[in-house]
């Protein structure tokens, strides 16, 4: 039975544990956030089971890579008071003439 668990199966599971373990609201969505990004990148819901470690290897490559491309989105000033962009670089600033 367990080896057919699918991905979502396994990841709602886990976060059902989590929640009776008294995990805060806070934990809880974070771990949602990471978690859809692994099913983003297997959108086919495989089984848990057959996702090997080369698979998880390259997900995680992927972000690396992929996810600040997607992102962009401003977290705040730094000290020089610049925007900290999780993305790769800032949006592209636009002036007209």
């Amino acid at each position: 039975m367990g080896a057919n668990l699918t991905l979502s199966l396994t990841i709602e599971g886990f976060i059902h544990y989590k929640t009776a373990t008294g995990k805060s609201p806070h934990t809880i969505a974070d771990y949602r956030s990471t978690f859809k990004k692994l099913q983003h990148y297997f959108p086919d819901n495989p089984p848990f089971a057959k996702i090997s470690r080369t698979q998880l290897s390259a997900f995680f490559a992927w972000l690396q890579i992929a996810m600040p491309l997607v992102r962009g989105q401003c977290h705040g000033r730094a000290a020089s008071g610049q925007p900290v962009y999780s993305g790769a670089s800032p949006p592209v600033t636009v002036y007209r003439l």
